[in-house]
């Protein structure tokens, strides 16, 4: 499910509103609040949103 979102995103130039706030928090230190919003607004498993959020870290 991450591939297929992170595919997506990349072949589209719409920014899914979420991956601002995951953002956000990331800067201010917050990565498991950053990586338990992923799980409950992505719907991803533990493992899924730890990597969601490592992704977007190296993107920041």
């Amino acid at each position: 499910m991450t591939y297929t979102l992170e595919k997506l995103a990349e072949h589209s130039n719409v920014e899914d509103p979420i991956n601002n706030y995951l953002r956000d928090l990331i800067k201010e230190g917050n990565d498991v609040l950053a990586v338990k919003r992923a799980r409950d607004h992505l719907g991803l498993s533990l493992i899924e949103a730890k990597n969601y959020i490592e992704n977007l870290k190296e993107q920041i």
